[in-house]
């Protein structure tokens, strides 16, 4: 077997997909790719965003309060870049409102800002029907294994999780409309 290969090895599973938030006095345009959003309870620790745990979490032993984020995967508009963005409750309110009234996110299009001078100041979301050709759009990112593989978490337990929670009522709770509190 020789040591040379002229051929490069093919793209990993997720290989160019950057998880992305709207940055401070940024815009971002985007065709939503994915059909629905994603969303988990997450603590913020030493500036990265890492999942909560129901039982025994022990960020929330050390104090730090668990904030649900949603996550969608989006085409920038104007490029081929495709990523997946975290967005808080309240950004995330305005797309789970259309995907209710519409029945899939996939298609349309987002315009998200950061509504301030602050990095942490709120961002505004808007999503829009459009009406783009599904088949020239890239295919959704599978966000819950996508989130899987950047937390190092196992897969199997995201998706047990998520099957937990498909009760409308949770959902509310989920993006902010109930108590607020984690599960």
């Amino acid at each position: 077997m020789s040591d040379w290969d002229d051929n490069p090895p093919g793209p990993t599973e997720f290989a160019g997909i950057r998880l992305i938030r709207v940055g401070k006095g940024q815009v971002l345009q985007g065709v939503i790719t994915s059909p629905t959003m994603v969303g988990r309870y997450t603590h913020f620790v030493r500036r990265r965003t890492i999942p909560h745990f129901d039982h025994d979490c022990p960020e929330c032993l050390n104090g730090s309060e668990a904030r649900w984020h949603g996550y969608i995967s989006i085409q920038h508009l104007g490029g081929h870049v495709h990523s997946v963005l975290e967005l808080t409750a309240l950004a995330a309110a305005p797309i789970k409102e259309f995907q209710e009234r519409h029945g899939s996110l996939r298609g349309s299009e987002l315009y998200a800002r950061r509504v301030g001078n602050a990095p942490n100041s709120p961002v505004q979301t808007i999503v829009n029907a459009a009406d783009h050709d599904l088949r020239k759009i890239p295919q959704p990112v599978d966000l819950r294994a996508f989130l899987c593989t950047i937390w190092r978490i196992p897969l199997d337990s995201a998706k047990a999780q998520s099957e937990q929670r498909n009760d409308p009522e949770d959902l509310a709770i989920e993006i902010g409309r109930g108590n607020g509190e984690a599960p």
